[in-house]
């Protein structure tokens, strides 16, 4: 069996989703894109590019959260642990980041936690990077 290189860029996560005050949205509970891969591919070094806007009375900031996995696409051992990834200080308005997820996984499943307790964080995400395709299961 070959092995294949597919160069991801520009995939949607997430399209303006609201994020409630003091709650935490996952995009697989949304209806957003989480990587997945099937049997015999692996996701490699991915970049998430995520734009979030906080309200203008907003005081707290948020966080970014990863669940991922190495186990054919289950996130059950992981699910609760270790999920937070990057703290996004309060700012007035939009801003975009990068997030970079090396190594080698089969499921990502991208979440943001909202820490303001009195207004709503809008966000959207897109990723790139590499997919295999074609190894031994």
């Amino acid at each position: 069996m070959a092995i294949g290189i597919t160069k991801l860029s520009n995939v949607s996560i997430e399209s303006a989703e609201s994020v409630a005050a003091s709650a935490l949205e996952w995009a697989s509970d949304t209806g957003g894109t989480v990587l997945n891969a099937g049997a015999g591919e692996l996701f490699e070094d991915i970049i998430l590019e995520i734009s979030v806007t906080m309200h203008t009375s907003a005081t707290l900031g948020c966080e970014l959260h990863l669940r991922y996995s190495v186990d054919d696409g289950t996130t059950e051992p992981t699910e609760d642990l270790f999920t937070f990834a990057r703290a996004v200080e309060y700012f007035d308005g939009t801003r975009i980041f990068t997030h970079c997820v090396p190594g080698s996984f089969d499921y990502l499943d991208v979440g943001i936690k909202n820490l303001d307790t009195g207004q709503v964080v809008t966000w959207t995400g897109i990723y790139g990077g590499r997919k295999v395709t074609g190894m031994a299961t």
